[in-house]
């Protein structure tokens, strides 16, 4: 199992994230968005991180706690109690769609 994988499971189960590197290994730079929402279910940082890892691609917030990513590879549901945190699982699961054909 890919950290990529470990992470969008530990934030489906709304494990707090431990901020042990994983996050820069697989972000560079943009770690801090991801931080941010997990840490503050920022939706500023959850836009931002989408920006970063998949420009271009479209998003719909359906309500409260679900989001969906939309791709050429499929769509990528995301469901949390917060906004932030479904945009962030859905956010991950195309990333990794999208690395995987890269």
């Amino acid at each position: 199992m890919s950290e990529l994988d470990k992470l969008i499971g530990a934030v489906e189960r709304g494990e707090p994230n431990r901020n042990d590197g994983t996050l820069f290994r697989l972000f560079g730079d943009d770690w801090v968005h991801a931080w941010d929402v997990i840490d503050r279910g920022s939706l500023d940082a959850a836009m931002a991180l989408h920006e970063a890892l998949l420009p271009g691609v479209n998003y719909t917030i359906q309500n409260a706690g679900a989001c969906y990513v939309h791709s050429h590879a499929g769509e990528f549901p995301g469901w949390a109690p917060t906004p932030a945190r479904a945009w962030l699982i859905a956010i991950l699961k195309a990333y990794r769609t999208a690395q995987r054909e890269a």
